[in-house]
């Protein structure tokens, strides 16, 4: 989930939805010039041997 703060309240958007398991350790999140999240991070598609893939949202900061 991200949540940004609007000066009197939060807006809380949930990012992606997934099994807690299938979401790996590495979170990137960067703010571009206008205020917009990028957010990278990684799923686990399989254990073993394990392997993974790397998602890229961008979301935005306008209401």
């Amino acid at each position: 989930m991200l949540a940004i703060w609007r000066g009197s309240e939060w807006q809380v958007e949930t990012v992606v939805e997934s099994p807690a398991e299938d979401l790996g350790q590495s979170v990137s999140l960067k703010l571009d010039g206008i205020r917009d999240p990028h957010i990278a991070y990684s799923r686990v598609t399989s254990r073993s041997p394990l392997k993974g893939v790397i998602t890229y949202v961008r979301g935005s900061s306008s209401p």
